[in-house]
């Protein structure tokens, strides 16, 4: 004859079960902002601001050449030597070791402009319509295999990194052949539910406090950016306030390159040295 569980023993289960839920769509929340929403953002950032960041680069490094040629040909002038052709290889042998620096943040800037274009053209961000079925899998996948989740479950190491993989890459048929062999997999059993009621006490305590952990995480990663810009990146008045902002700082380095250009063509000139 079988046992009736005791009712306080029932209610801890079921409230246990409702705090795991609360945590598989917390941990697929964190997936989601990480695997998905992360690379999305920053590829619309790239492609709507980034573009125009990437200009500026351009033009701030092109002024900082100019001034440090300037820079260097008035100490010589300062020393009382006329600039000679000399003076002018080895100021831009000096160039040359300045400028892999400068040129270091426009090389980084332009591999992630490629890499942002190379994203919003790949299958893995048009699958959209498999989203939700994606998101389902991984939920249930989480509260039979999570590791902090299933402290005692056997085995549950053996597929969570496969599980984590496929949500990643937005794999959702690789998914479902991986979620039918978990459920298939036979020496996969979850762990015999407990019936001590001092233990359950104590596993809805620990439960309760990692789904507060976990919220606080992910509010954390809504904070920081690109995630506080996920607002703004919708807002077509704040992307053109944006450029036009970028766009006049790149005017106003042109112009001044433009300054400093005819400073250096004035010292070359006063030296009779022929600008090449």
């Amino acid at each position: 004859m079988d046992t009736i569980p005791h009712p306080d023993i029932q209610s801890l289960r079921s409230q246990i079960h409702t705090i795991k839920v609360r945590i598989c769509d917390l941990f697929e929340r964190e997936a989601q902002l990480k695997n998905h929403v992360l690379p999305f953002l920053l590829a619309t950032y790239e492609q709507t601001i980034g573009v125009h960041e990437y200009e500026l680069l351009q033009a701030r490094v092109r002024v900082l050449e100019l001034r440090f040629r300037i820079q260097r040909l008035s100490n010589v002038l300062l020393e009382g030597k006329r600039i000679q052709s000399e003076h002018l290889n080895a100021v831009e042998l000096q160039l040359q070791e300045a400028r892999k620096q400068w040129r270091h943040e426009i090389d980084d800037k332009a591999r992630q402009l490629e890499a942002s274009r190379s994203y919003l053209r790949s299958p893995r961000y048009q699958c959209e319509h498999d989203d939700r079925l994606l998101r389902h899998l991984y939920r249930k996948a989480c509260l039979l295999l999570h590791p902090l989740l299933n402290e005692d479950a056997c085995d549950h190491a053996l597929f969570w990194e496969s599980v984590e993989e496929a949500y990643a890459k937005k794999n959702t048929k690789k998914f479902l052949i991986l979620f039918s062999s978990i459920l298939s997999y036979g020496e996969l059993r979850p762990p015999a539910p407990l019936t001590d009621n001092e233990k359950l006490y104590q596993e809805r305590d620990r439960l309760q406090l990692l789904a507060w952990k976990q919220l606080q995480r992910v509010r954390t990663i809504l904070r920081m950016p690109p995630f506080n810009l996920e607002q703004e990146l919708k807002d077509q008045e704040w992307i053109a306030s944006r450029r036009t902002e970028l766009q006049q700082s790149t005017r106003a380095l042109s112009a001044r390159r433009k300054e400093l250009l005819r400073t250096y063509r004035s010292i070359l000139a006063g030296s009779n040295v022929l600008l090449q």
